[in-house]
Formats: C-alpha cells, sequence, structure tokens
C-alpha cells in the first residue's frame, strides 16, 4: 500500500517537475533564442523572402535610430508599439550584424524630440478613455535609416505595412543615386483651370516618397528635344494629340533600353462622363501614339469599355424636387453604378506576372481597350487586365447617363444586341522594340511654321532600332491614378484607390527591376470563409429556410428538430475546444508515465 501511494507521488512529482522544467525552458527561450516561425497560414508575420533578399545585400554598415514613446497609455497603441519593435528587432536578426539599432523616446528627453521633428517625425495624438475622463498623449513611431551617406525616414510605423516600407527603404538607400523617373503628358505642378478634369497631385506625392520626378515638356520634345538617358522610367498620362517628333522622341527612348509606363485616355473624363472634352470646346482628338502602338502590335481600339458584370460606382449632383415637382436651388449627390467605371475583380488579372499576381481589384473611368496584333520578332506581348465576359466596346457617348434609369437602360439595349466578350485594358511589351519611324525620323515641329495634322518631313537623322531589352506597360486610362473629383459633400469620383496604387507600385517596381519589393508587398489576407454549424445541421435536418409551418403539429415538428440540431452544435463546439486540450494533457501524462516506468525499471 506505501509503494502504491509512493509511485503516485513519484508520478504527481515527475509531472510537476516537467512541466516546470518546460516553462522555464520557454522563459530562457525567450529571453535567449531568436527563432520565430509564423505557423498562419497567410504568414503576415513572417519576414519574406524579398525583404530577406534586400537585408542580403547590405555591405555597410545600417544605422536605424527609432523614435518610439517608452510608455503607451493606450492599449491599442501599446500593442501597435510592441509589435513594430518586433519587427524592427526581427530585420536587424536578418542583416546578420551589418545593422545597427538604437532607440530614443522623444515624451522623456526634449534632445530626442528636436531631433525627431527635424526629421518630419511629428507625435500622434493618441486619446485614451479611462471611466468617465479622457488623456490625450503624444505618441512617436518613426524610423530614420542611414547608410554610408544617405537617409531614409519612416515618420508613422504601421505595423501592416512596416515590412514594406523598411524593405523599400533600405532598398533606394542600397542605390548609388535615387530613381529618376520622368514625368509626361499631364503637367506635374498641375493646372488650375483643368481641375473639373482631374489633377494628379496625389500621385505625384505618391511617387515622390520614392523617386525624383522630372517633367519632360511634350512641346519641348516635339520642338526636337530629346528624353535623356539620366531617367529610368518615364510615366506618361493622357498623352493628347502628339505630334509625331513627340512620339519618334519616345520611342527612341525605348529602342535605347527605356522603360515607360503609358496611360491612355482619348478623352479627358469627368462627374459627365466623356462629355468633357466639350468643356474644352474641341473635338475628340487621340493620343498621337496610335501607330506607334500597332507597330508594336497593341493597337488602341476606338470607343471604351462598358462592364456588366464589374460596374463601378460613382455620384452625379442632382437638385431637390420641391412641393411642385420641379427641380430646387438644393443639391444632393446621387450615388449611380455604373459600366462605365468599372471596378474590376480578381479575376481580371494575369496571376502569372508578378506585378498583377495578388491584385485585388482596380477602379477605372471610360477605359479604352487594346486590340489584337501582329507582334514583331524580338518582342513579346503580354496581356495582364482584362474586363469581364460580359463586356461591351461601345462608341464615345457624350453623357454617361444622368441617372440610374438612363444607366440600367443603355446596359439593357447593348445586351439586347449580344453576350459582350473580355477586352485587354493593360498589356505588356517586353524585348528588343522596332521602330515605326524606320524610314525616317519626322521633322521637328514649329508651330510658327507647320500646322498640326498636315503631313510631315522626314529627315536623315538616324534612327535607333532595339539597341537594348526594353519594357514598356499599356494601360488603356489614366483616369485610375487621378485625384479624387470633389463634390460638395463628398468626392463626386472616387480617385486613385489604395489597390489602384499598390498595382502602380508593383507596376514601377517590375519596370525598375526591383522584384523583390513586389514579392514584400504581396503578402496580404486571405479570405477565411466562416463555417456556420447551426445552418448546416439545420439544413441536415431538412428545416433550413422552409416556409412557415401550416398545423401546430408540424410546428412541434420543427421545434423538436432544431433543438435536436442546436444540441448537435453544442456538442460540436465542446469537442472541437476540449480534443486538443485533452490530447495535450494525455501527451504530457503520456510522458511522465513513461519517465515513472523507465526508473521502476532501472531500480
Amino acid at each position: 500500500m506505501e509503494t502504491r501511494k509512493n509511485r503516485r507521488f513519484q508520478a504527481w512529482l515527475t509531472l510537476v517537475l516537467m512541466l516546470a522544467v518546460l516553462g522555464e525552458g520557454l522563459h530562457m527561450a525567450q529571453r535567449h533564442l531568436h527563432v520565430r516561425k509564423d505557423f498562419s497560414e497567410d504568414r503576415l508575420f513572417e519576414v519574406s523572402a524579398g525583404t530577406k533578399a534586400i537585408l542580403g545585400r547590405i555591405e555597410d554598415r545600417l544605422q536605424v535610430k527609432a523614435f518610439i514613446t517608452g510608455d503607451v497609455q493606450s492599449g491599442e497603441w501599446a500593442l501597435v508599439k510592441a509589435r513594430v519593435e518586433a519587427q524592427v528587432k526581427d530585420f536587424q536578426r536578418l542583416a546578420d550584424g551589418s545593422m545597427g539599432l538604437s532607440t530614443q523616446d522623444p515624451s522623456v528627453l526634449s534632445s530626442a524630440a528636436e531631433e525627431a521633428q527635424s526629421y518630419g517625425i511629428d507625435p500622434l495624438p493618441v486619446v485614451t478613455g479611462r471611466g468617465g475622463d479622457q488623456t490625450r498623449q503624444l505618441v512617436y513611431l518613426g524610423l530614420v535609416l542611414r547608410y554610408k551617406s544617405r537617409t531614409e525616414v519612416l515618420p508613422l510605423l504601421n505595423p501592416w505595412t512596416l515590412e514594406v516600407d523598411f524593405a523599400g527603404a533600405v532598398q533606394r538607400l542600397l542605390r548609388d543615386r535615387p530613381l529618376r523617373w520622368g514625368w509626361m503628358g499631364e503637367s506635374l505642378e498641375g493646372d488650375a483651370e483643368r481641375v473639373v478634369l482631374g489633377q494628379f497631385q496625389g500621385l505625384r506625392s505618391h511617387l515622390g516618397k520614392r523617386m525624383e520626378l522630372v517633367e519632360i515638356p511634350v512641346a519641348n520634345l516635339e520642338a526636337g528635344e530629346s528624353i535623356p538617358n539620366t531617367v529610368d522610367g518615364v510615366l506618361v498620362l493622357r498623352p493628347q494629340d502628339w505630334h509625331p517628333r513627340a512620339a519618334f522622341a519616345l520611342d527612341q527612348y525605348i529602342q535605347r533600353g527605356g522603360r515607360a509606363l503609358i496611360c491612355l485616355d482619348t478623352v479627358h473624363s469627368n462627374s459627365l462622363g466623356p462629355a468633357a472634352h466639350i468643356i474644352e470646346g474641341r473635338e475628340l482628338q487621340g493620343a498621337g501614339l496610335e501607330p506607334m502602338l500597332a507597330h508594336w502590335g497593341a493597337p488602341l481600339l476606338d470607343g471604351h469599355i462598358w462592364d456588366r458584370s464589374w460596374p463601378g460606382q460613382r455620384h452625379f449632383v442632382v437638385s431637390d424636387l420641391g412641393p411642385d415637382g420641379k427641380p430646387t436651388e438644393a443639391k444632393r449627390l446621387e450615388p449611380i453604378t455604373d459600366p462605365g467605371c468599372p471596378k474590376l475583380q480578381p479575376g481580371a488579372f494575369e496571376r502569372t506576372f508578378p506585378p498583377t499576381g495578388r491584385s485585388g481589384t482596380l477602379d477605372l473611368w471610360w477605359c479604352q481597350a487594346f486590340g489584337p496584333g501582329q507582334v514583331p520578332d524580338g518582342m513579346e506581348r503580354l496581356d495582364i487586365v482584362h474586363s469581364s465576359e460580359e463586356s461591351y466596346l461601345v462608341d464615345w457617348i457624350q453623357e454617361a447617363g444622368r441617372n440610374a434609369g438612363e444607366i440600367e437602360s443603355y446596359t439593357r439595349s447593348l445586351a439586347a444586341g449580344g453576350s459582350g466578350q473580355s477586352y485587354v485594358l493593360a498589356t505588356t511589351l517586353t524585348g528588343r522594340f522596332t521602330s515605326p519611324f524606320r524610314a525616317g525620323a519626322p521633322a521637328a515641329f514649329d508651330a510658327t511654321q507647320h500646322e498640326r495634322g498636315k503631313p510631315v518631313e522626314k529627315t536623315s537623322e538616324p534612327v535607333v532600332e532595339g539597341q537594348a531589352d526594353s519594357r514598356v506597360v499599356l494601360v488603356g486610362d489614366a483616369d485610375w491614378l487621378r485625384d479624387p473629383l470633389p463634390g460638395n459633400y463628398a468626392p463626386v469620383m472616387a480617385g486613385a484607390t489604395a489597390d489602384n496604387l499598390r498595382l502602380l507600385d508593383n507596376i514601377m517596381d517590375w519596370l525598375s527591376r526591383s522584384d523583390d519589393l513586389i514579392d514584400v508587398r504581396s503578402k496580404e489576407p486571405r479570405q477565411r470563409p466562416i463555417r456556420n454549424m447551426l445552418e448546416q445541421e439545420l439544413r441536415a435536418a431538412g428545416i433550413y429556410g422552409l416556409e412557415a409551418p401550416r398545423t401546430p403539429e408540424e410546428m412541434r415538428e420543427r421545434l423538436k428538430r432544431a433543438d435536436l440540431a442546436e444540441g448537435r452544435v453544442r456538442r460540436q463546439r465542446w469537442s472541437s475546444m476540449l480534443w486538443p486540450l485533452l490530447l495535450a494533457m494525455a501527451g504530457v501524462l503520456g510522458i511522465g508515465a513513461a519517465w515513472n516506468w523507465k526508473e521502476r525499471k532501472s531500480r
């Protein structure tokens, strides 16, 4: 009897000691080991291979100074701070000794606050409620990165975007000089007289954080100047009626190995639709690049896309009606679902192309399409964005519809004529390009001597062709990157959405051959449908979604089945919670029993 008690005592003592050893081991591992593994399905908190590759290219010492508030009173922001600090330490570990990290608390040290503000790192006011009182605290969350003689600043750290922000900053620091991109077509500074047609100041600010933008006036190209080789790429926005000499300058830049993102827009669309050209008092005119695109095997189709399956939404200014049914001076914005402004869904994107491999949505406005063409030898074309299978190529209409009824009527008339088809809305061209100007370069345009639209003379100057591999991305719309069109209470039309800008960043990285950042940016949470166990059991019982019972007996029978279904659901929930716990306890007890049996056997 005494021996049995001793054995039970030894078994429980062994279990307690094992748990204590396990707890102390976990504590020591947390303090001294830095191996971390993200077992979640999305791997959102695991450093991507792209970031590791960028950090692995550090040759000198990367100095990182963190300006972070030490004692954050808000529980929500304390979690944000902890996540940010853990990510930065991960980056330091992966840098393998090439990254130094120091932290200062500007809320305690006035010198640190002054230094943070000198870098443009301003505190974020955070209000914390405790009972009936509210406390306001200024929270700093910023980083300054220094590499050689270059500096990058991340003024406000977001744990969801920190990895791509940090990796992008490091990649910019590793370059001998910042990226320089040419800005062509629309004015870099903006034009107040054309604000109703949409501006691109938000785009300018967005790109200006990661590269230097240099405006290349189209008039200078028409006068005979060339696109300088000092720019790493060119962004062409809404080219309008370019003279052949300007098209020749763009072609020659690409022939020399240049890279370009060309966003075409035959009309300057505003809240009225493709009637904006009427506001300017001019006829519809093309981009002036159509012959060049056709020569490259990507002809631009005339008209715009009307997508029944993926319509977008915009607003229209309408007048309120008075008691007499007539419009009053009071205005309001009415939301309109418009197939002419499609909101493309995941099925629209080419998944084998890295920039669009994980794209979610894309908002376009009166987008043009690219038709099939004969791509010259040495070049390749890859179509990367399509409309839905229920799309139509429609003529340029003066108004896209003032209300939902007009739009629906127009859509029905299109559907009556056919089922529609999918159209290419964005495509890429790569390889060694052939020039449409091989027969001769067009002469420069002189507004004092020449007239637009007249035949252009050719010169004897040499024409470069296929000098180096090039990359070009063509998009049949420019409004996807513009600023929101303002309204009285809300934007009449939305501008560049977060998904639009993410796709832009991916395209720019692909053109700049910065594929590692595309890998980092592609991480996003996946949709996980919630399993409704009660609905499943009710369906299995044959009582889900039925009409109201006709008799009391039928009601009692359904209630009985519903009670049984709810009981099965409760058992499933308890089993789903208890089984993992019981299995873990059984494993620990099994290890303890085996250890005890081994000790007894050795005596």
